[in-house]
């Protein structure tokens, strides 16, 4: 759910290097402009509220939004790109150090496209391409959304942020 068109977003990251990690982030609806704001040791007595929008990719929570499996990191490594090359993503100064890009590097490029290595992947680093690769889904849900109606209707003036998946308290996988 969200409040004037932003959702509140809550990355909860574990299995990679350092203390499992819980990012707060923001997402304006209507623009899709992504600012990671704050990280913070996991606290299992954390109040996890309706309005939050929940990545994890640890199976213990009860509830989330997105659970980001391994197997994410390739589509989530290009959702931080595309949103970094349009301008819709932005680190406070004090996240800078979780910035994937300083963990990634290309290894090649194949038939199935660009391949990565990772030199020292963090859970911080990990939580920011979560938000990264939710972003870029529900961009892309709204920009599909929207072009529908615009056909069903043919008008130009409909609002695109009428037209986003809204979070949900149970699993939810994409």
């Amino acid at each position: 759910m969200s409040i004037d068109g932003i959702l509140k977003i809550r990355a909860i990251a574990q299995g990679y290097h350092g203390d499992m990690l819980c990012i707060f982030a923001a997402m304006d609806e209507a623009t899709g402009f992504l600012m990671i704001d704050n990280a913070e040791k996991f606290d299992p007595y954390m109040e996890i509220t309706p309005d939050l929008t929940i990545l994890t990719n640890i199976n213990l929570l009860p509830t989330w939004t997105m659970f980001f499996k391994e197997q994410d990191l390739k589509s989530a490594i290009e959702a931080y790109h595309n949103l970094d090359s349009n301008g819709l993503i932005e680190l406070e100064s004090g996240m800078e150090r979780y910035a994937p890009v300083s963990a990634i590097q290309i290894n090649g490029i194949k038939e199935t496209g660009i391949e990565y290595r990772f030199s020292e992947l963090n859970n911080g680093h990990v939580a920011v391409l979560m938000c990264a690769l939710f972003a870029e889904k529900q961009r892309n849900i709204r920009a599909g959304l929207s072009a529908q109606v615009r056909l069903l209707h043919g008008s130009d003036n409909s609002r695109s942020s009428d037209y986003v998946i809204k979070p949900i308290s149970v699993g939810y996988l994409f």
